[in-house]
């Protein structure tokens, strides 16, 4: 197998980092240091080195350091399924609002999605925390992060859907009625692309489950996968052709109740991701906290172990702060399956002592306060000088 990784990092005005450089092997890292000194700033970075909006979803221009004009930008030498690529990502001199530039080898990539044909990468986070209690948007949120990352075309099925209905909706409230052949032909576009993103959900939430099946040696809680929706259900016993065809009906039928409620009634936008405990035969969001955790790292292991399994790469692992919340026993046996699983995690911590199950075959990196901007002429120079060749 074949892990993504990171072999060198370099930061330039990205958050409290003026300019931050790393460089290190394949192996999983420890960041470890006081608070406030941007352990979780780093792992922040690294994932804009993969499709979507970073750990915190932040607008692009909140990123700059704080005081100073200069843009944020990144740049990564990563180690691929494909071979050792460069990846250059940031706000460029003449953009402005929430657009990036991203360079892979050099050549500018139209979108950030294209960022999936060549590196994978996989988050845990405290804002993840909330996810089983926070409704079955967020849930279904996680669903679909995990599904984008077997399947590139996903987002894109969504995004598609998501207008067509949004059209569907607007041609309903219309005053004086609706156009039946354009309706129809919106709900087919819908169907289309419903039973699509349906599909794809099944399909990665067997993959998962496979993994959790093969793997029952584990102190983490084993979660139990499903999904609650029309077409999901509909997939269960009909061929897809089918379940596109009862869908279109129950949307013509529910024209005039969507029409009342501003709002499509049925469809993946309102299925559930149902995440059990299995021992306790509980649902995760009334679990306590502790167990809520366990079974999200234990999804997320899996999750890992499932595309390393089918794509021949284990993702890149970001977990933030994941030690605080695990006893002896869990971090030990944390340890052993990364250990197993060959992935580079990045971990954060305060105190390297916690860490000590990773350390055999880890690298520590103690995160010290970022260095003042204000440095002499040559620093400057030798900055920008970098800054120049990693937009190249």
């Amino acid at each position: 197998m074949n892990p993504n990784a990171i072999l060198e990092l370099r930061l330039f005005y990205f958050r409290n980092h003026f300019a931050y450089q790393w460089k290190g092997s394949a192996a999983p890292v420890i960041l470890t240091g006081h608070n406030g000194v941007g352990k979780t700033n780093i792992l922040e970075a690294i994932s804009f080195l993969a499709p979507g909006r970073g750990l915190r979803s932040a607008k692009l221009a909140e990123i700059d350091q704080w005081g100073e004009e200069e843009k944020w930008a990144i740049y990564a030498l990563a180690k691929t399924p494909q071979g050792e690529v460069n990846i250059g990502t940031g706000r460029g001199e003449n953009t402005g609002g929430d657009k990036r530039i991203i360079k892979v080898e050099g050549e500018v990539l139209k979108t950030a999605s294209q960022l999936k044909n060549h590196i994978g990468i996989l988050a845990l986070t405290p804002l993840n925390d909330r996810v089983f209690v926070d409704g079955s948007t967020a849930r279904r949120d996680l669903l679909d992060h995990l599904v984008a990352g077997f399947d590139n075309a996903h987002s894109k099925r969504i995004s598609a859907y998501d207008t067509a209905r949004s059209e569907r909706l607007k041609l309903l409230s219309t005053y004086g009625g609706y156009d039946r052949v354009w309706a129809t032909a919106l709900e087919a576009r819908m169907a289309g692309s419903a039973v699509a993103i349906a599909a794809a959900r099944l399909e990665v939430i067997q993959r998962i489950t496979d993994a959790l099946e093969s793997h029952i040696e584990s102190p983490f809680p084993r979660p139990l996968l499903g999904l609650d929706g029309t077409v999901e259900n509909d997939l269960t016993s009909l061929p897809a052709l089918q379940a596109e065809e009862a869908y279109c009906a129950r949307l013509e039928q529910s024209r005039q109740a969507d029409r009342e409620s501003g709002r499509t009634q049925e469809g993946p936008h309102r299925s559930d991701f149902l995440v059990i405990h299995s021992t306790k035969k509980m649902p995760a969001e009334m679990c306590s906290t502790g167990e809520q955790k366990s079974l999200l790292l234990s999804l997320i292991l899996a999750t890992a172990r499932a595309r390393a399994s089918w794509q021949g790469s284990a993702p890149i692992l970001l977990f933030d702060e994941i030690i605080a919340h695990l006893d002896e026993v869990r971090r030990a046996a944390l340890a052993a399956e990364i250990k197993s699983l060959g992935a580079q995690v990045w971990m954060t911590g305060t105190e390297v002592e916690s860490f000590r199950d990773f350390l055999p075959f880890s690298q520590h990196i103690e995160v010290s306060p970022p260095v003042s901007p204000v440095i002499s002429r040559e620093a400057m120079g030798r900055l920008e000088r970098n800054r120049i060749e990693t937009s190249e």
